[in-house]
């Protein structure tokens, strides 16, 4: 050891003393940033604004929230927004009318950091309110007209009307269309709706809301339930012989089409059943068949197909007779996988065909429309055993949801139906999903969202990766269909952002939201656009009034704000202003003479209580010295 040291300079063995404090010291003191979240407040009635606040992300990155009711179910908060110079994202959440009463969670993750914070807040009953309020008739048929009056709101302020259905959803009272009314001098307020025709029966609510005094009125009332909707197929009986009337009904047809029936007898062979069926204003048709003497007993189909929709239902049952086919075990119809993706192949399997014969198939939307006009298209020849096998690869926009693949044979007329179920891509939502998932500009994506109301508009837009928000859809120009499936399509522009673009589809009656992420690749990445939004001036002493502007609105859409102080509190200001015709909005703010020093926030948002598909937000920093 001496040795050693004596070969060793002692002002080398110094330097490296000096290095390894240094470097202990260095560990010792680096700041570890811990995520974390607050809410305030922290428990509120429906109708509350909460305001959260989290910690912990990367600057400048976006941070996407949703929120968790006390039964598990989760819905996205739009919009997304961005961390600030310290790694701070803030914003807010208005708790809807109708809502689970409990323990809620909002959850928020950064993009890039992949940082997420979880944060608890609660829901809890709206207190009594002893004031006049009333409806009559309290119950009506399906088209009689309600009419509701309530007090003890603001005098002349502004109120929104609405309902809830038997079954919680929410509907305007005109379809389609926002109702936005004042109360009168005295605070009184009256509204009147129209039931449909087609109102579902049961215990119905119309609720008030006052947007300055926040009172929330509900009033129930009934809608006296009209008869039951036919259910979608049925026979009656189930069996009988020769004399017995059968009575069939199925439903899923267009209003007002034409439907063809015919029977296959347990050879396969056709037979015609009735003339020509008109579907009823519910698509629904009846008719009836008397077994005539000396057919053959065992298991036939009654079959139903619409001229239009394509629609076909068989509907199975069992004649009795003396020289009855002997009951052989069922056939045994197959697919694999039962559930897949679009782009998935599926592989079918039926039996009872005739040996050699051809057999058509075709798969069915959940529309029960056949996805080819042309049924030769899709043809295999049964094995000497009856069996025929095949397979089909579902297209890259599919109808998400329960399909049918059906299978005819052409001599015996034999047919089978199998189902399977398409499915949702990606993990965001299992209602929407888009092919392809990454493009550059000039690609065309193709969207499929699901569980709308039947035929109501559907707004759509994107959020995307620098803020900016783009309707992809004008005033009703995209609907649902009959069954609450909407499509469309968006070209990416040729000046759009790299990286990732949020689709958001909402729809106007129903509320539903449903989102998806998507990829957009380029070259040479754009520069980012200038921030929509002014203040003048950007700093002051308490008493200044600040002046400020903020872009991209709808034209007359209200918007509101608040302000953020320097210890994270909320100044409410409780007052909404409106867009001109730009889009755009400015207002004043006075620093009171005692307001706190430091960085203070101005947030402006979209009010969520206006029918507007562009869900804006701005967080304006400024100084109060």
């Amino acid at each position: 050891m001496t040795a050693i040291m004596q070969k060793t300079p002692w002002k080398l063995v110094g330097w490296l003393t000096l290095i390894t404090l240094l470097g202990t010291m260095f560990l010792a003191v680096r700041p570890v940033s811990a995520a974390s979240g607050t809410v305030v407040p922290p428990q509120g009635q429906t109708g509350t604004r909460f305001h959260f606040t989290a910690t912990g992300f990367e600057p400048g990155e976006r941070v996407d929230s949703w929120v968790t009711a006390p039964d598990s179910s989760t819905s996205p908060r739009y919009p997304s927004v961005y961390a600030d110079s310290a790694g701070m994202a803030i914003w807010s959440w208005d708790a809807p009318a109708g809502v689970l009463l409990g323990q809620w969670t909002m959850a928020a993750r950064g993009i890039r950091s992949d940082v997420r914070v979880s944060i608890p807040f609660e829901i809890v009953a709206s207190d009594p309110l002893n004031v006049p309020a009333n409806v009559n008739p309290t119950s009506g048929a399906p088209g009689a007209t309600f009419t509701f009056t309530a007090s003890g709101f603001k005098p002349d302020e502004r109120v929104a009307p609405w309902l809830i259905q038997p079954d919680g959803e929410s509907r305007e009272l005109v379809e389609g269309e926002l109702t936005w009314t004042f109360a009168d001098e005295n605070g009184d307020f009256t509204w009147v709706w129209n039931s449909p025709s087609d109102a579902p029966g049961g215990n119905w609510k119309s609720v008030a809301r006052g947007i300055e005094s926040g009172l929330e009125i509900v009033i129930e009332f009934t809608v006296a339930a009209p008869p039951a909707a036919p259910p979608e197929r049925s026979v009656w009986p189930a069996s009988g012989g020769a004399g017995t009337t059968f009575a069939f009904t199925a439903a899923g047809f267009d209003p007002g089409e034409q439907v063809g029936t015919w029977l296959n007898d347990p050879n396969g062979n056709r037979l015609d059943a009735t003339p020509w069926l008109i579907a009823d204003d519910k698509g629904s048709v009846a008719w009836n068949w008397t077994v005539p003497e000396n057919v053959l007993g065992g298991v036939w189909q009654s079959v139903a197909k619409g001229l239009n929709s394509r629609v076909e239902v068989i509907i199975t049952f069992e004649v009795i007779g003396p020289n009855a086919i002997p009951t052989s075990p069922p056939p045994s119809n197959s697919v694999n996988p039962t559930s897949g993706a679009p782009g998935a192949t599926f592989s079918f399997a039926a039996e009872g065909f005739k040996p050699g014969e051809d057999v058509f198939y075709w798969p069915l939307t959940p529309e029960g429309v056949p996805v080819a006009d042309k049924f030769t298209e899709f043809t295999v020849t049964a094995s000497p055993e009856g069996r025929a096998e095949w397979s089909w690869t579902a297209p890259a926009d599919a109808m998400f949801g329960q399909w049918t693949m059906a299978a005819r044979g052409e001599t015996t007329r034999f047919e089978v139906q199998i189902t399977f179920t398409i499915t949702a891509p990606g993990p965001e939502d299992p209602f929407i999903g888009v092919v392809p998932d990454v493009g550059d500009p000039g690609t065309t994506f193709t969207f499929l969202a699901r569980e709308f109301n039947p035929e109501e508009p559907v707004d759509v837009w994107t959020d995307g990766p620098n803020g900016e928000i783009i309707a992809l859809t004008r005033t009703d120009e995209l609907k649902a269909d009959r069954f609450g499936s909407a499509r469309w399509t968006w070209v990416v522009p040729d000046d759009a952002a790299a990286g990732t673009w949020r689709i958001v589809a909402r729809g106007r009656d129903s509320g539903e939201t449903r989102f998806v992420d998507l990829r957009v690749v380029r070259d040479a990445p754009l520069l980012e656009a200038a921030p929509l939004y002014t203040i003048s001036p950007a700093s002051g002493a308490p008493g200044t009034t600040f002046t400020f502007t903020a872009g991209g609105f709808k034209v007359d859409e209200f918007v509101g704000y608040w302000l953020n102080a320097p210890d994270r509190s909320v100044v409410r200001v409780d007052q909404e202003i409106r867009a001109d015709s730009n889009g755009q909005v400015t207002w004043t703010w006075t620093a009171p003479l005692d307001a706190q020093r430091g960085g203070w926030q101005m947030v402006v948002r979209s009010s969520q209580n206006d029918d507007v598909i562009n869900d804006v937000q701005y967080i304006i920093d400024f100084r109060i010295e």
